[in-house]
């Protein structure tokens, strides 16, 4: 990537406490990157719990699609750990 350009595709995931759950995730979106190459850049900052930041680049095709299926895998991310143990959702409604 050169130097000032931006990337196509910039995504930020965080490391939890569920770490089964992370590298399940992290699996799951590099399986859906490898579904997609292409010339564009993808930056993946991923952010351990003690603040470090890793910076990833992967090559991939930033077409809607993928930026669909990124958007829907990290939507079901975010509500399952809000919907964790502990969580008022967390039980199954009747």
């Amino acid at each position: 990537m050169a130097l000032g350009a931006r990337p196509a595709v910039r995504l930020t995931v965080r490391e939890s406490d569920d770490v089964q759950g992370d590298v399940a995730f992290l699996d799951t979106v590099v399986d859906l990157l490898w579904a997609y190459p292409g010339r564009d850049t993808l930056v993946m900052n991923v952010t351990t719990l003690a603040g470090e930041c890793h910076v990833l680049l992967w090559k991939v095709e930033a077409c809607p699609a993928l930026r669909l299926a990124l958007a829907t895998l990290l939507r079901a991310q975010a509500m399952g750990r809000a919907n964790g143990p502990g969580h008022p959702r967390a039980t199954p409604r009747p």
